[in-house]
């Protein structure tokens, strides 16, 4: 009985560890981790003129416990309120930018092609007429809550309801990474070039350089760059890409109606379609 309590805890410890691990090598947990140590490192800096691995712990330890609450506080007020300003303000000014650059170079490729005569207009071919509300088994959203609407299936109105739901906290959820997200890019500029001191980027590029051939030498300020540029990949992809605006969801009867009733649709009108298309 010992023997096996004893495994059973061995195996709680072993599992513990693994999720532990899991954890810390997760994307979302670093998001989490990473503006609060540039932050620390950021605070030391102006507060001592040391970084993160610099600072005497042991000294900073003795100093009163209302300067370190003060710090957590400001530090989450400026996560939930000063990084959501920021990017309101940053967002757009940055979309502006990209539009100038974008309109800049259609206007450089216009004069480009017109320069040399080529002024043709390319006309996409026309694509074959197909059934937009369904993909494979899944249907549209808003199709399978209009005909559960209409057939009063309840079944089917809590699968839309649950899919809904689902997606809304998905929307939260990246929408809090990408604060995250954004919040780290801008305090690693600001550890980096906007704080007296070396900071702790500074000195792991350092490091890196160091430990690295005098050929590869700037190795390890591009490897920071990656990482912050990596880290930042959320934030770029909720901002300058546009989301997807349909919504499918997984119903294989429905599907299967809606392609029946296009295909009846499609062969009757047919005999009225120009030659090209009665042959496809």
């Amino acid at each position: 009985m010992a023997e096996s309590e004893k495994t059973g805890g061995a195996v709680d410890v072993v599992r513990k560890a693994g999720e532990a691990i899991e954890r810390l090598s997760n994307f979302t947990f670093a998001l989490h981790v990473l503006p609060a140590f540039l932050a620390l490192d950021i605070g030391l800096r102006i507060a001592r003129g040391t970084n993160v691995v610099t600072t005497d712990w042991s000294l900073l330890s003795k100093a009163p416990l209302g300067l370190g609450l003060c710090a957590v506080i400001a530090y989450v007020v400026a996560m939930a309120i000063a990084a959501p300003i920021a990017r309101a303000i940053v967002e757009p000014v940055l979309r502006k930018g990209l539009e100038l650059l974008k309109a800049l170079e259609n206007a450089f490729f216009n004069a480009v092609f017109g320069f040399f005569g080529q002024s043709e207009v390319y006309l996409a071919p026309r694509e074959q007429p197909r059934e937009s509300r369904v993909s494979g088994s899944s249907v549209l959203l808003r199709v399978v809550r209009d005909r559960a609407l209409r057939d009063q299936d309840s079944f089917w109105l809590s699968q839309v309801e649950q899919k809904e739901a689902q997606m809304e906290s998905s929307r939260r959820a990246e929408l809090a990474l990408a604060t995250l997200s954004f919040a780290t890019v801008v305090l690693a500029i600001v550890d980096a070039f906007l704080t007296p001191g070396q900071s702790i980027l500074g000195l792991a590029s350092q490091q890196i350089n160091e430990a690295v051939s005098a050929r590869l030498d700037g190795l390890g300020t591009l490897l920071i760059g990656c990482l912050v540029l990596a880290a930042g990949v959320p934030w770029i992809a909720e901002a300058f890409f546009d989301r997807p605006t349909t919504a499918w969801i997984e119903h294989p009867a429905l599907a299967a109606e809606l392609m029946e009733e296009f295909h009846k649709r499609q062969a009757e009108l047919r005999p009225m379609l120009p030659a090209p298309w009665r042959d496809r």
